[in-house]
């Protein structure tokens, strides 16, 4: 589906819905209510896309000079306009210092709310210090989100061509290195029950060992071996005669049946999928708190993300603020060197990312992390005094997030109805997901053993003990030569 098919659709699909509740119908209650007035808003003045852009393109605003909206582009710019041109009131910007740290930005935006210089203050993100006493019904008033994502994060994605060892792929190393271990206990045991089957009943322990020692020679192990791997291969030979045998053979025909199952399945998968390696943890919000991070906006202790992972780096450096493109670029070879295991951010934000720099290869996006919602927003921050018209910004925010406008402009700047290919990449199977067949194979092949053993010293006697017949051998011998035909005397005539 092409971009303008994806726009039309995602229009006709907000303007049923928005038909269906009875909204498009409703009269907004705050139109026009702040005709002839000017908001100033400070804004950091650097580039952070898909957020804000200064333009022309490669330029930044002259710090702390007010500059008309016409010049700044970008997802958060056009939200804003939107909404201030339906209260009837006009915009411009006022361009912060973007080398200042977090708390003397801070420090600035209270003295020129203060003495008027500005009338709110864009804040990306809800942090802690958004709450409380001084924030909340003190020295600030606030509207509400006019963009809301949750945390999500992103790892390394390796894509590699076909080799000639491309059929092993299936299977992750451990997994072959204990199929083969496996293939040899189950040969070396079938050997064993092959010696014991075929000692002689009545044989003493003495010679038993002796038949033992002659009989299992290398190449009864190598023939052991072929018929291992045969029933494997699904070329069994049937050459399985006793009963311990059959009850061996019984336990690997069914370990080879879920082997070369599951190993055919999947080796069709790789042949057929793109070839990529997703490098985790983590896979999961379980798997999160043992893996490290990057992220360019969740430093600072005002935020909880060092209750979810083990620990986490940020970029730095004057030009490396929150969501800069120095910022990604650091967060980004972190993630492909081995640095981190996992770039944490704003999920709509990294999703833009992947796309347009066609990191699809590189990066994988895990939809299953998915925490801390509203952290990720942006809110205007504005004088106690000015808390009516932080009341009708709000109205009109929440009036223009519910337009299909607003589902327009999501995906003009974050491509949130585009997705990469790659999410099909396919996983190698573990020697952890298939550890249980493993025991079930000892298990059949102890009992096999142990039957084997069991009727073999149920066949030999010890040392001087009778025989079945209750005759010692020697005496048996001399029953034999007795029962002989007598042969004629020597010297006798013919």
């Amino acid at each position: 589906m092409t971009k303008n098919a994806q726009l039309l659709l995602c229009s006709i699909l907000a303007l049923c819905s928005l038909s269906a509740n009875g909204q498009l119908g409703e009269e907004n209650p705050v139109k026009n209510c702040c005709r002839g007035q000017n908001l100033r808003v400070a804004i950091r003045g650097s580039d952070a896309p898909p957020f804000v852009y200064f333009r022309p393109a490669g330029t930044l605003p002259q710090i702390n000079k007010p500059f008309d909206i016409e010049d700044a582009f970008g997802f958060s710019p056009t939200v804003l306009a939107n909404a201030v041109s339906v209260m009837g009131a006009t915009i411009d910007f006022y361009p912060l210092d973007p080398n200042l740290t977090e708390d003397e930005e801070e420090d600035l935006i209270g003295l020129l709310l203060a003495n008027e210089t500005i009338d709110a203050h864009y804040v990306y993100g809800v942090t802690v210090k958004s709450f409380g006493k001084e924030a909340l019904g003190g020295a600030f008033s606030h509207t509400v989100s006019s963009y809301h994502s949750s945390i999500s994060g992103v790892v390394k994605l390796t894509s590699s061509a076909a080799n000639i060892w491309s059929f092993l792929d299936p299977f992750d190393n451990t997994l072959w290195i204990m199929l083969v271990v496996g293939t040899f206990v189950v040969s070396f045991c079938l050997a064993a029950m092959h010696c014991l089957d075929d000692i002689p009943e009545g044989a003493t322990l003495t010679s038993a060992f002796v038949h033992m020692y002659e009989t299992l020679s290398v190449r009864s192990l190598l023939d052991a071996v072929y018929k291992s791997t045969a029933v494997l291969l699904a070329a069994d030979s049937y050459d399985w005669p006793t009963a311990s045998e059959q009850i061996l053979r019984t336990g690997w025909l069914f370990f080879a049946l879920v082997v070369g199952a599951t190993y055919t399945a999947n080796l069709a998968a790789f042949f057929t999928a793109p070839n990529f390696s997703i490098h985790t943890p983590p896979s999961n919000m379980a798997d999160l708190i043992h893996a490290t991070a990057c992220t360019t906006s969740l430093g600072e202790n005002q935020y909880p993300l060092a209750h979810y992972v083990k620990s986490f780096i940020i970029p730095e450096g004057p030009d490396c603020g929150p969501w800069s493109q120095c910022a990604q670029d650091y967060c980004y070879q972190a993630v492909q060197n081995g640095t981190v295991d996992v770039w944490l951010d704003d999920a709509l934000a990294l999703h833009e990312y992947i796309q347009v720099n066609g990191l699809c290869g590189t990066l994988y996006e895990v939809k299953s992390l998915d925490f801390l919602p509203m952290f990720a927003s942006i809110i205007l921050k504005m004088s106690n005094k000015e808390w009516e018209f932080a009341a009708n910004l709000s109205a009109a925010f929440t009036w223009v997030t519910t337009r299909p406008a607003y589902l327009l402009d999501l995906e003009r700047f974050f491509y949130i109805h585009q997705d990469c290919s790659q999410g099909s990449a396919i996983a190698k199977v573990t020697f952890k997901e298939l550890h249980g067949l493993f025991i079930i194979a000892i298990i059949t092949c102890a009992s096999a053993m142990a039957y084997s053993m069991g009727f073999t010293l149920l066949r030999v006697r010890p040392k001087g003990a009778t025989t079945p017949l209750g005759r010692s051998s020697s005496l048996r011998a001399l029953d034999n030569f007795r029962e002989r035909k007598p042969t004629e005397a020597p010297g006798t005539a013919a």
